[in-house]
C-alpha cells in the first residue's frame, strides 16, 4: 500500500484574496444561470454552460462502475477504515466526488475529497465510514451506492479535512463527527432505522420524498451545476466542468441537498431564491481565503473559507473540474439548536459561528 498518498504536500501558502478563489468565481461567471425551479420552500437555480466543455475528459463514478472501468476494494484482506484501493482499468480518467458513497466490502465509505483517478492506474483514496455497525465482508468489491453524503454532514466532514490538511497535511476526517452527523439524520427522521447505522438506509427510506424533489428539479440542457436555496436562504452550490458527468451526478447532488430539508412543510412553490442572491454569493467567493494541496490523483486540491462559509475544489489541466461550496444556511439546524441552548432567536444564533475554525 502506498501510504504516501495520504500525505499531500502543501504547494501554495494561504491567499487572503488569492487567485485560486478568483478562479472559482471566474469559472462560475463563465456560465449562465438558468430559470429558477421551486418546490415548496426549496429553490434551485441551474448553472448552465456557455461554450465548449474545457479541461480533462473523465467518467463519473456511476459511469465507471456501469462500464466495469474501475475496481474498488479494501487495501488488504483485513481492511483499513480510512483508505480504499481504486484501480482504473480503462483508458479514461475517472472523477470521484467528495462525499460520494461506495457500498460493499467490509463497510460502506464516503470520499473525503474529490479525486481524479488517472487512466490505467491504481491509487489509494481517503474515506470515512458511513456504516458504523458493520465490519464484515458482504462481497469483495465496492459498488456505487447511488448516494452523495447529506450536505450538512458533508460540510462538517469537509471542514475537518481542511483542518487536518492545514495542521498535518492529511486528508483524514473527524470520523466521530461523521458518525454524529449520520446519527443526527436518524434523530431527525425518527421513522428511519438501520441495523448497521448505514447512512444509505436513510436515503432509501426517504426515497419517495427525495424523488418528488428530483421531479421538480430536473437536469436541464447544458446544465453542469446548481445553486440551492431553502426558506429564501442560500444553502450552497456544486459545479462540474463537464455536462455529461454532471448529468449522471445530478440526482445524487439534488438528493444530497434535499435530504436535510424534508422536515420543511411543502405547501406552495414560494420561489424565494433569486438569481441576484446567487450571483452575489458566487461573486463573493473571489475574496475567500484559499490554500492549495497536491491531490491524491491528478491535479490540485483547493480549500477555501470565509467565516462559516467554505468550499473545496479540484483543479486539473488549468480547469476547475469540481467545486462544492457551503453557505451558512447549510447548518440551519445547528444554528437553531444553538439558539435554543443560548436562549436566543435564530438570527442572533446565526451571528455566532461557534466552533468552526478559521483556515
Amino acid at each position: 500500500m502506498n501510504t504516501q498518498l495520504t500525505k499531500p504536500n502543501k504547494i501554495q501558502p494561504p491567499n487572503p484574496c488569492g487567485s485560486d478563489s478568483a478562479r472559482i468565481a471566474q469559472m462560475v461567471r463563465a456560465c449562465a444561470l438558468g430559470e429558477i425551479q421551486s418546490h415548496g420552500p426549496v429553490s434551485v437555480i441551474p448553472i448552465v454552460e456557455e461554450g465548449l466543455n474545457e479541461g480533462p475528459d473523465y467518467l463519473s463514478l456511476g459511469e465507471a462502475m456501469d462500464s466495469a472501468s474501475m475496481v474498488v476494494t479494501e487495501v488488504s484482506e483485513e481492511g483499513f477504515v480510512p483508505i480504499l484501493r481504486v484501480r482504473n482499468i480503462s483508458p479514461n480518467k475517472i472523477l470521484l466526488l467528495d462525499g460520494e458513497e461506495l457500498e460493499g466490502a467490509k463497510q460502506n465509505r464516503v470520499l473525503n475529497t474529490t479525486v481524479l483517478v488517472p487512466a490505467e492506474q491504481e491509487v489509494t483514496i481517503p474515506v470515512s465510514c458511513s456504516e458504523r455497525g458493520r465490519w464484515r465482508y458482504k462481497g469483495k468489491f465496492f459498488e456505487d451506492s447511488g448516494v452523495l453524503m447529506a450536505k450538512k454532514a458533508q460540510y462538517h466532514k469537509s471542514s475537518s479535512v481542511s483542518v487536518n490538511l492545514k495542521s498535518n497535511e492529511s486528508y483524514a476526517s473527524n470520523q466521530g463527527q461523521v458518525w454524529k452527523s449520520i446519527n443526527c439524520l436518524y434523530s431527525k427522521y425518527q421513522d428511519s432505522f438501520s441495523p448497521t447505522e448505514a447512512m444509505h438506509d436513510v436515503f432509501k427510506q426517504k426515497e419517495s420524498l427525495l424523488e418528488d424533489y428530483l421531479d421538480h428539479f430536473p437536469c436541464v440542457e447544458g446544465q453542469r451545476g446548481m445553486v440551492l436555496f431553502a426558506e429564501g436562504e442560500l444553502v450552497g452550490c456544486e459545479v462540474l466542468s463537464r455536462t455529461g458527468p454532471y448529468r449522471r451526478c445530478h440526482p445524487k447532488i439534488v438528493k444530497s441537498f434535499c435530504i436535510d430539508l424534508l422536515d420543511l412543510p411543502v405547501e406552495k412553490d414560494d420561489k424565494m431564491g433569486s438569481s441576484e442572491k446567487a450571483t452575489e454569493w458566487l461573486d463573493s467567493i473571489e475574496n475567500w481565503k484559499s490554500e492549495r494541496f497536491k491531490s491524491l490523483g491528478e491535479g490540485e486540491d483547493l480549500r477555501l473559507k470565509n467565516g462559516v462559509s467554505h468550499g473545496n475544489a479540484l483543479v486539473a489541466e488549468d480547469t476547475v473540474v469540481h467545486f462544492v461550496g457551503f453557505a451558512p444556511h447549510v447548518i440551519r439546524d445547528d444554528e437553531r439548536s444553538r439558539s435554543e441552548r443560548w436562549g436566543m432567536n435564530r438570527e442572533e444564533g446565526r451571528d455566532r459561528p461557534g466552533h468552526w475554525e478559521e483556515l
